[in-house]
């Protein structure tokens, strides 16, 4: 009997649900470093490009320009693009699939408007389940 109950225990656990979490803890991650960055570094804007497979780190106002490496990332050569684990996707509420944040942390858009009308989500997704990040307006909290 237990032999039987270790091969079902042992076919029936994925790591989908682990790659699910760690990305989406990943990320998070790398939204409140880019938010750190635009603390420190008063005089430049920072911020972070997602789209369905992947996302950056950029600095100013052009997403396509000045990229930056994330730490602690392994990327293909050549690239500054994060991409999402096998199997998992992206999506956002964000406005063209981007956020600024200004020196006070707090998130905003392109155009310079202050700060976001609504909380922006990031939802990562992927084995049938999904986990969101969500970013404050006011004060850039993201969880």
């Amino acid at each position: 009997m237990s032999i039987i109950a270790a091969t079902l225990i042992g076919r029936s656990i994925t790591t989908t649900g682990l790659d699910l979490n760690a990305q989406t803890d990943q990320l998070r991650n790398h939204l409140r470093y880019v938010q750190a960055m635009a603390m420190k570094q008063t005089d430049a804007n920072w911020g972070i490009k997602i789209e369905a497979g992947q996302y950056w780190l950029f600095q100013g106002s052009n997403p396509e320009e000045k990229q930056a490496r994330l730490p602690g990332v392994d990327y293909a050569a050549g690239s500054a693009k994060v991409a999402v684990a096998s199997g998992l996707g992206l999506s956002t509420t964000l406005g063209g699939g981007f956020v600024y944040f200004d020196h006070l942390g707090k998130p905003y858009h392109q155009d310079s408007t202050p700060a976001l009308s609504s909380p922006k989500t990031v939802t990562v997704a992927g084995g049938g389940g999904n986990r969101t990040i969500t970013i404050e307006p006011e004060t850039g909290l993201i969880r």
